[in-house]
């Protein structure tokens, strides 16, 4: 009868199981009352592959209910008498064969499907909780950080000959590798990085160095790390071929996580798929607890500086490669289209299965996909000014065509702007396509973006003041065939600026062509605050626009604004003749010292005037917070009906360290904006914008500044720095609503 102690009791456990699994780190399902592994359904894949793991999973706990139901039914109460000996006495009256029988079954099912679970999960599966996972990290330093940068040969060429069979799950993929020892050491052994055992079970079929079978030498077991000695050590300059052949599938189903690189419809592979060469310190803990926690050194930068012969040496997204040529056939149902890199050479169907043959023209860096579901395609070309053509090819889910036009639009406007201030596109193809929504995000290869299906696809932009992040994305995207794929910078500090930084940059400027520079401040807006926040978080210290190797939040939101500052600044024009200046001197570099960040930002102060060159040095050099304030705004109407708008202004920089230690005040002029507004008015696509009736660029110095200014209409809004362009610590005090003070 005590039914408010039940409740406390059942909030209680509830609690326990929410501790557990968010701040205990305890997360088998096992376990967890009623927890089951996640699943998504997609349009594309449906309810897909979680079917199997959440009916054992629902059976086990639904047994389990199903116990605790028949014990509650044994002592529930019936009469007046609610004491502990009538309750018992009562159980035991109930405890009959029906009853014993009832709770015999759901007890064989709770433990048989729990045994099923636990062999699927641990044994199939091999289930790791968070801690082990930390463990096996600080294990893998220890043990195999000796072979940290250990000279390996570098792959050239790429031959893939892949099968997938999407509708087991399953796939055979062969690849035929040139590598050369672009060393000046002696390599004596091969060193292949599985990585620990992941959903994805592989076998190897095949593997042989120019034709033989090699002889293993070491094999670390947790860590998927094998190492093969040469016959012959490879002298500098010397080749070998690399064939390897392996199957993949999948088996049973694991306690979480979706397993979803193959499936019935949206396979997405990568080159991950093969081992890389040698130890990655991607493999490392970042976090100072942690490698405290397990005697390990505190790591300031993962990345080498800009002059350290390693860094230059190997390009920064993948140290097994520096630019290769690739060709590649892909098989898979019959129903289904494969994609690979490269122009389609040859399509043909043989024995019940679909065959595409891709080849690449020119090279790439070690990048590349494998990709395969039921689409349709949508086609357009693109027409450069030199009458260039590129193919568009929009791969999507058959009845996501709700969008397509944005992203052409986003391709087209992104190749007219990114062509003509950087340099040619390098393909005869673009390819947008689309894979489930198991994952949330778009990324560029070689002449192919996959967006997920969860990233616009079905998104509604009817209100145009929402943003269309569908043209927006796909312009960073496209950007990257440049800013990432021709120009590929070293494995040095700061070398994700040159892909990620000039990306976003490349978005903004499509953005502001397209929008118009007063429809601006609210994507600058949205950057300055979302740098902001991530810094308030920052677990470590920030590092600045040079240095920054593992912060995304400067790369992307910094790096993008205070681009898009410099270009506002000095020129939109003159800041990317120095980008497609050094976009010419970069891109397709075929040998090391591969570029930095100092050679990147040396083209930027070279058309930079002297007088602004303060500018650069904060903004890369050094973290500079701005204060910019309107502390008073007030207009009176004169005779001849027009407005004195008075302006009260403060205004102050300084600089900090990365753990937001103030150095130092800055005590000069900054170059920045006034303005006066008149109401917000609407762009051609329907979005509200700013309307200025004054825009003057002044010298404002530290401290208190006045400024009036006469207008025809009447003022509304009045600011410094309206439109955010600078890194400001509260930047919605700087435009305020003006008082009438007419007499």
């Amino acid at each position: 009868t005590k039914k408010f102690m039940g409740h406390v009791i059942a909030i209680a456990i509830w609690v326990l199981l929410f501790g557990l699994s968010s701040l205990a780190d305890v997360n088998n399902n096992l376990y967890l009352y009623s927890y089951a592994p996640g699943y998504t359904v997609s349009d594309m894949n449906g309810f897909g592959h979680f079917g199997e793991a959440l009916l054992w999973f629902r059976t086990y706990w639904l047994a389990c209910g199903g116990i605790l139901t028949v014990i509650g039914y044994l002592f529930w109460k019936r009469g007046t008498d609610s004491g502990r000996k009538a309750r018992w006495q009562l159980a035991k009256e109930r405890l009959n064969v029906r009853t014993v029988s009832t709770i015999v079954i759901l007890l064989a099912v709770f433990i048989g499907s729990g045994a099923f679970i636990n062999y699927n999960t641990k044994t199939l599966n091999n289930y790791r909780s968070v801690e082990a996972g930390t463990i096996g990290s600080a294990d893998y330093e220890k043990k195999l950080g000796k072979y940290d940068k250990i000279a390996q040969p570098k792959v050239i060429d790429v031959k893939v000959f892949a099968d997938l069979v999407p509708e087991e799950r399953s796939a055979t993929i062969k690849t035929t590798y040139v590598m050369v020892n672009k060393t000046d050491e002696v390599i004596d052994s091969l060193h292949l990085s599985w990585g620990p055992e992941g959903l994805l079970k592989k076998e190897v079929k095949l593997f042989t160095l120019d034709g033989k079978s090699p002889k293993l030498g070491k094999r670390f077991d947790d860590f998927g790390y094998e190492i093969y000695a040469f016959d012959n050590p490879l002298q500098p300059k010397d080749t070998i071929v690399l064939e390897l052949e392996v199957a993949a599938s999948y088996k049973g189903f694991p306690n979480e996580g979706s397993g979803s690189t193959i499936v019935y419809n949206g396979t997405f592979l990568n080159n991950n798929f093969f081992p890389s060469f040698g130890y990655s310190s991607q493999g490392e803990l970042t976090s100072d607890q942690d490698r405290k926690k397990y005697n390990l050194p505190i790591k300031d930068y993962q990345a080498p500086v800009q002059t350290d012969p390693w860094g230059l040496s190997n390009l920064l997204f993948n140290d097994d490669a520096d630019y290769i040529t690739f060709e590649g056939t892909v098989s898979t149902a019959p129903n289904q289209i494969a994609i690979m890199p490269g122009q389609l050479q040859k399509e043909w169907e043989e024995n019940g299965r679909k065959y595409y043959h891709y080849k690449m023209t020119g090279e790439l860096d070690f990048f590349y996909n494998i990709s395969s579901a039921e689409y349709d395609v949508y086609r357009e070309v693109w027409t450069g000014k030199s009458g260039e053509k590129v193919n568009i090819e929009i791969f999507h889910h058959p009845s996501h065509t709700y969008n397509l036009d944005r992203f052409v639009k986003g391709v087209k406007h992104s190749m007219d702007y990114f062509s003509e201030n950087y340099g040619p596109y390098q393909y005869k193809q673009m390819r947008i396509l689309e894979f489930p929504r198991y994952s949330t995000f778009a990324q560029s290869f070689p002449n192919t973006v996959p967006f997920a299906e969860s990233f616009g696809w079905v998104g509604d932009f009817s209100d145009p003041n929402d943003l269309d992040y569908v043209y927006t994305v796909t312009a960073h995207e496209v950007a990257h065939q440049w800013w990432g794929h021709q120009i590929t910078p070293s494995a040095t500090r700061g070398a994700n600026q040159i892909s990620e930084s000039m990306a976003e940059y490349s978005s903004l400027m499509v953005m502001k062509k397209e929008y118009g520079v007063d429809a601006m401040q609210k994507f600058l807006k949205e950057e300055l605050d979302r740098y902001l926040r991530s810094r308030a978080n920052e677990s470590k210290f920030e590092k600045t626009l040079l240095d920054n190797d593992n912060q995304a939040y400067v790369w992307y939101r910094k790096g993008g604004l205070i681009l898009y500052g410099l270009q506002d600044l000095i020129g939109e024009a003159n800041l990317n003749s120095g980008f497609k200046a050094y976009a010419e001197a970069a891109k397709f570099r075929a040998e090391a010292p591969f570029t930095t960040t100092t050679e990147w930002y040396d083209y930027m102060k070279s058309v930079t005037p002297d007088s602004l060159k303060y500018y650069l040095e904060d903004s890369f050099e050094k973290i500079t917070l701005y204060s910019n304030k309107v502390t008073e705004a007030t207009y009176k109407k004169l005779a001849d009906d027009k407005y004195e708008v008075t302006i009260n202004v403060e205004s102050s920089k300084n600089y900090f360290d990365g753990t937001g230690k103030l150095l130092a005040e800055g005590d000069k002029a900054n170059l920045l904006e006034i303005a006066v507004f008149d109401t917000d008015i609407e762009n051609t696509q329907g979005m509200t914008i700013k309307s200025p009736l004054v825009l003057e660029r002044v010298w404002v110095k530290p401290g208190k500044s006045t400024y009036t200014y006469i207008t025809n209409k009447l003022p509304i809004r009045a600011g410094i720095d309206p439109y955010n362009k600078m890194i400001d610590r509260i930047p919605d005090d700087n435009l305020v609503v003006l008082d009438d003070i007419t007499d």
